[in-house]
C-alpha cells in the first residue's frame, strides 16, 4: 500500500510538472522578405538534386567533380559525425531509462587449517532499474540527441555545397591562368615582332635606337610576367588536388594542355527568400541547433523536480535474496544551482536564435549580392568583347601604318598596349562571371544533396 501511495503521489506530481519542460518539436517562426530585390515570385523546389556544375559542358570538370564528391575530406569528416550523432541518439529515450547487469561468480579455495579440502563457492546476481520519465527529461533530451543529428546532416549538405564552390572555382582559376598565359605567350610573339621590325627600320635609318630599345623594354616586360603567372597555375592545382585528396602530379599533367574558359550557357532562377529556409542547409542547421538549445531547456526543467526510478536485485549464494522497489530523489540543496542551469539554458537558446535569424539574414544577403555581382559581369563580358575587337582593329591598322612610315612607334606601341590590356580584361571579367555565377547556385541551395 505504501508503494501504491508513492507512484500515486508522483504521478499526480507528474501531471502538475510535466507542462513545465518546454518542448523543441515545432521550428519557430522565421520573417524573411517577400522576394528578392532583382528577383521574381516564383518558388525553387527540389534544387537540392541539381548538379549545376553541369551547365559549364565541361567534362573534365564534371569528372573533377565526381571524384571530389567521393574523396573530399571535409566531407567525410562531416559524414562521421552524422555517424556519432546517431551513435549518441541510440542511447537516449528507453536506452536511458533501462539499466541493469547479470553477474556471476565462481571461486575456488583449500581449507589449510582441518581437512586440505579444494571448496567451491559460486553466487550471482541480477540489478536492474527504471527511470519513469514523469517531467520529459528523458524525452527532451532524446529530442535534443535527435536534432543534433539532424543537425549534423545539414552540416554534410553544407560541406557538399563549399566542395562544390570550391572545386569550380580553382577549376575557374587555372583555366584564366591557363589563358592569361596563352595571351603573354602572344604578346611576347606580337612584341618580337615589333622588335624585328624596329630592327630592321633601324637599319635602314627610320628608326633611332630609342626606338629600338623601348620595343626591347616591352618585350622584356612581357617576358617578366610568365614566372609569377606559372606559379599562381601551379598554386590553383595544389589546392586543388587536396580538394580531391589526389597528389598534384598527375592532375598538373592532366590539366596543362589547357581548355576554354568556363561560362555557364544558362542562367537560373533564384527563387523567393522563403525558399531559403527549406534548401540552405546552414540555415536548416542553424533552425536545428536552434530546436536543440529549447529542447536543452526541458532537460534542465526536469531536473528540478522529483525523479523515482524503480530497481530490485536478485542475489543467489547460499540462498536466495531479492529486494524491489521505488527510489524517490527530490532536489533541495543543489536547487539553486539547477535553477542557474535552466537560466543558462534559455541564454543558450536565444543565443541560437540569434544566430538562426543572423543565417537568414546572411543567407539573403548572399543570393542577393552574388546575383547583382554576376548580372554586372555578364554585362562587362559583353562590353569588353567589343573593345577587344575594336582594339585588335587598331593594333593591325597601327602595324601596316608603321611600316609605311605614317605612324610613329609610341602609336604602335600604344595600340599593342590597349589591345593586350583589353584582351586581359575580357579574361578576368569572364573568370569573375563564371565565379559569381557558381556562387549564386550554391547561395540558393542547389546541388545541396546527394544522389
Amino acid at each position: 500500500m505504501k508503494v501504491l501511495g508513492l507512484l500515486s503521489l508522483c504521478s499526480v506530481a507528474a501531471l502538475a510538472g510535466c507542462m513545465a519542460a518546454e518542448t523543441a518539436d515545432t521550428s519557430p517562426p522565421a520573417t524573411t522578405p517577400a522576394t528578392y530585390v532583382h528577383g521574381g515570385t516564383a518558388r525553387l523546389e527540389e534544387i537540392g538534386l541539381q548538379a549545376w556544375w553541369q551547365e559549364f559542358r565541361d567534362p573534365q570538370l564534371n569528372a573533377l567533380m565526381a571524384r571530389g564528391l567521393a574523396q573530399n575530406l571535409d566531407i567525410a569528416t562531416a559524414l562521421a559525425r552524422v555517424r556519432k550523432s546517431e551513435a549518441d541518439l541510440r542511447t537516449t529515450g528507453l536506452n536511458d531509462q533501462i539499466d541493469g547487469s547479470l553477474r556471476g561468480q565462481t571461486a575456488h579455495g583449500v581449507d589449510e587449517t582441518y581437512s586440505k579440502a579444494v571448496t567451491t563457492a559460486s553466487s550471482g546476481s541480477l540489478s536492474a532499474s527504471y527511470v519513469f520519465d514523469l517531467f520529459g527529461g528523458v524525452a527532451r533530451t532524446q529530442e535534443r540527441a535527435r536534432t543534433v543529428r539532424d543537425a549534423a546532416v545539414h552540416d554534410v549538405a553544407t560541406a557538399r555545397l563549399a566542395m562544390e564552390a570550391s572545386i569550380v572555382g580553382r577549376y575557374i582559376d587555372i583555366r584564366y591562368d591557363q589563358d592569361v598565359l596563352e595571351l603573354t605567350h602572344q604578346t611576347i610573339a606580337s612584341r618580337e615582332k615589333t622588335l624585328h621590325l624596329v630592327t630592321e627600320q633601324a637599319s635602314f635609318g627610320s628608326a633611332s635606337d630609342l626606338d629600338v630599345a623601348s620595343a626591347k623594354a616591352d618585350l622584356d616586360t612581357a617576358r617578366s610576367s610568365l614566372p609569377t603567372l606559372i606559379g599562381d597555375f601551379e598554386a590553383n592545382v595544389f589546392a586543388l588536388a587536396t580538394l580531391l585528396d589526389e597528389p598534384a602530379g598527375p592532375l598538373m599533367t592532366r590539366l596543362q594542355y589547357g581548355g576554354p574558359q568556363p561560362r555557364p550557357v544558362a542562367g537560373h532562377d533564384i527563387g523567393v527568400p522563403t525558399d531559403l529556409l527549406r534548401n540552405r542547409p546552414d540555415v536548416r542547421a542553424a533552425e536545428s541547433r536552434l530546436l536543440s538549445e529549447t529542447a536543452a531547456i526541458g532537460v534542465a526543467q526536469a531536473d528540478l523536480y522529483p525523479s523515482l526510478k524503480l530497481s530490485g536485485t536478485i542475489t543467489r549464494q547460499d540462498a536466495s535474496s531479492w529486494q524491489f522497489g521505488p527510489v524517490l530523489s527530490l532536489p533541495l540543496f543543489n536547487y539553486g544551482r539547477l535553477t542557474a542551469k535552466v537560466e543558462g539554458a534559455r541564454s543558450n537558446a536565444e543565443i541560437a536564435r540569434l544566430e538562426w535569424k543572423n543565417a537568414i539574414l546572411s543567407a539573403v544577403e548572399d543570393v542577393q549580392k552574388t546575383q547583382s555581382a554576376y548580372t554586372a559581369y555578364r554585362r562587362q563580358t559583353k562590353s569588353l568583347s567589343e573593345v577587344v575587337a575594336s582594339t585588335d582593329r587598331v593594333r593591325v591598322l597601327s602595324q601596316e601604318t608603321y611600316r609605311q612610315g605614317a605612324a610613329t612607334l609610341l602609336d604602335l606601341l600604344d595600340a599593342e598596349r590597349r589591345y593586350t590590356s583589353a584582351r586581359q580584361s575580357l579574361s578576368q571579367s569572364l573568370r569573375q562571371e563564371a565565379t559569381s555565377w557558381a556562387k549564386l547556385q550554391v547561395a540558393v541551395g542547389r546541388g545541396a544533396v546527394a544522389d
